[in-house]
């Protein structure tokens, strides 16, 4: 095959200044119809025998030419569909995460809510615990100060009594008394050094 485009290449450049020569000159100014058709044969069989050696010779690599410009327009054609299947799938994708970054944020507030209700509700637990722990501290420290300021009162008024009744008894006693008095003390004291020796 490479050596029938080696001779037909090789016939093309052999004949193509022959058809040239054939052309003719512009020496001859043709007057009539007839002298003028044949140069414009002569032209237009030059021109045919060389678009059509062109195109012999160069059908090929003008054919492989196109055929890659083809392929070239197909893969960059599914290259843009395929780019843009993509991006629909990634407008797809963001679309759903979009979506479901609603849902859970709604959810996340939920249970932010939930979460913040609950804190409120061991908050309130808390102090009311507190409360009730100071209430129970004050009752007590009151009780304890109670039964102290009743116990001091009473020992203050037990005291007052004892020395009330003292000062009765030593309003009341008169000499007399003393002396009767004196003797039972003398008397009872005799007796009990007498039950001792």
């Amino acid at each position: 095959m490479p050596t029938v485009k080696f001779f037909t290449i090789a016939a093309g450049l052999l004949l193509l200044p022959s058809v040239a020569i054939a052309a003719g000159g512009g020496s001859d100014v043709a007057h009539t119809l007839d002298d003028s058709l044949i140069p414009m044969a002569f032209h237009a069989a030059n021109l045919a025998l060389l678009l059509g050696g062109l195109g012999y010779v160069l059908r090929n690599p003008i054919k492989s030419a196109l055929a890659a410009r083809s392929s070239r327009i197909a893969h960059a054609i599914d290259g843009a569909g395929a780019a843009e299947a993509e991006a629909k799938a990634r407008f797809e994708a963001l679309s759903e995460k979009i979506d479901n970054f609603e849902t859970v944020l709604a959810d996340m507030r939920k249970e932010a809510d939930h979460l913040a209700e609950a804190d409120r509700a061991g908050l309130l637990g808390r102090a009311e615990r507190e409360v009730a722990s100071i209430k129970a501290g004050a009752e007590r420290s009151i009780r304890d100060e109670q039964a102290r300021a009743s116990a001091a009162l009473r020992a203050e008024a037990a005291k007052l009594a004892i020395g009330l009744a003292a000062r009765q008894v030593a309003d009341s006693i008169n000499e007399d008394d003393h002396a009767r008095l004196d003797g039972e003390f003398l008397k009872a004291l005799d007796g009990g050094e007498a039950s001792h020796g």
